[in-house]
């Protein structure tokens, strides 16, 4: 199936800036707005607004460009100094929320042409993400935060779901409801019987470390159709699909966040019909960063992720050109659909480095008429790691529907 593919950014420095975190949104009137934010040594020699605390000590610079020809041509117009940041529409409006350590969101009111400084939403905690899905309902968005656990092994983190209205200013902290981190470790016993961890933590092999199991880049789902064990026919719950670092490969992790009586949101794990405890699903490519999307017309989840092929190998023999662990493959993206988030049929390949170096993953995807967008963190032969990659490539798959076996859609009767 390989996607049409086209370079919208290249790194002006490819062995000491990154390009990380796209993400892509199409506004009413049709304009294309992606983002993304540049990491590395490199980014202190960079002109423009940089994060004062990024993945590197030189702090990050986030970028837009946007498009009004349907991607053929893109023109870059700002830059914002945070990292992991998602832009949304709200009625004439279009934020962008992110961080620089500290949570920060800023706004435009001109369809993306100008943009205002970036306004703290939190200064109390050590931030994190990546461009993940997010849900709009009766105008509130749900959307997800993740806190650094201080001292904790990577990952780390623990995710806080945040609610706003689309009519309120949400540059305001006032206007945003926050839940109650969601720790991993305070649910969970890391030493599963599945096989989590695969690894000790720490050094593996030369040059190979192991951090911890956990879970990572959270996104938000709402789950409308009524014959879905987990439908809550009352709307007041959104589920939390998250990577799972585990070192195993194709599982990823699930929770809830339930509006209370009182309006105030609690995340917890699931609780199945037969009162047992769900957190563990099978995703293909769940150990990486991954993205969903919900087609309203086909009732059907796309699911873009990172395809392993190699992943039981030991560390000690993997090649130079692997990055971290086995279970770190990212030249593969592939992309899967589903009626229920977890039963998923695989669609086909959107595209392949040609070797584990040309990194094509981290992807963000939006639905635009008959077509899937998709804009990824990618490398060439110039790129510092699989990891560190230098490019910002665009990709489209055409007439996406026509991907979807019809014996496999049933599309249920929603409520």
């Amino acid at each position: 199936m390989l996607a049409s593919e086209q370079i919208i950014y290249q790194s002006p420095d490819p062995r000491n800036v990154y390009c990380y975190s796209p993400a892509l949104l199409q506004t009413p009137t049709g304009r294309l707005i992606a983002t993304c934010d540049l990491g590395g040594p490199g980014v202190k020699n960079l002109p423009g607004k940089k994060s004062a605390k990024g993945d590197d000590p030189a702090g990050n610079q986030g970028k837009i460009f946007i498009s009004d020809d349907n991607a053929n041509t893109w023109q870059h117009v700002a830059d914002f100094p945070m990292l992991h940041a998602r832009p949304f529409v709200a009625g004439d409006r279009i934020y962008l929320l992110g961080h620089s350590g500290p949570m920060g969101i800023c706004v435009s009111e001109d369809d993306g042409n100008t943009w205002s400084d970036t306004t703290a939403l939190d200064h109390n905690h050590d931030w994190h993400q990546a461009p993940c899905a997010y849900d709009i309902q009766d105008n509130h968005i749900y959307i997800c935060m993740e806190q650094r656990i201080p001292k904790h092994p990577w990952p780390g983190v623990a995710p806080v779901v945040m609610r706003g209205n689309l009519d309120d200013d949400l540059t305001q902290r006032e206007n945003w409801t926050f839940s109650n981190p969601l720790v991993y470790d305070d649910l969970l016993n890391i030493n599963q019987p599945i096989g989590t961890p695969l690894f000790v933590e720490g050094e593996v092999s030369a040059n190979r470390w192991y951090g911890n199991a956990g879970w990572l880049e959270t996104h938000i789902v709402r789950i409308n159709d009524p014959r879905h064990i987990l439908h809550d026919p009352t709307g007041n719950t959104v589920h939390l699909w998250m990577r799972l670092a585990s070192g195993l490969t194709n599982l990823g992790a699930i929770a809830q966040c339930r509006t209370m009586d009182d309006g105030s949101l609690k995340t917890e794990l699931v609780t199945t019909p037969g009162n047992s405890k769900l957190a563990y699903v099978s995703l293909p490519g769940g150990q990486m960063k991954f993205h969903l999307h919900f087609d309203p017309l086909t009732q059907t989840w796309w699911h873009l992720s990172s395809q392993t092929t190699d992943s039981m190998v030991k560390p000690e023999l993997m090649s130079d050109d692997r990055y971290g662990m086995p279970d770190n493959e990212r030249h593969r993206l592939q992309l899967h659909y589903s009626t229920n988030l977890f039963d998923w049929q695989y669609a086909g390949l959107v595209a392949a480095g040609q070797t584990p170096l040309h990194s094509r993953h981290y992807a963000h995807m939006i639905g635009s008429g008959d077509d899937l967008l998709i804009l990824s963190r990618s490398g060439d032969e110039r790129a510092a790691s699989a990891h560190n990659g230098n490019l910002l490539t665009f990709h489209r798959v055409s007439n996406f529907r026509d991907l979807i076996d019809d014996s496999v859609l049933q599309t249920p009767a929603y409520a």
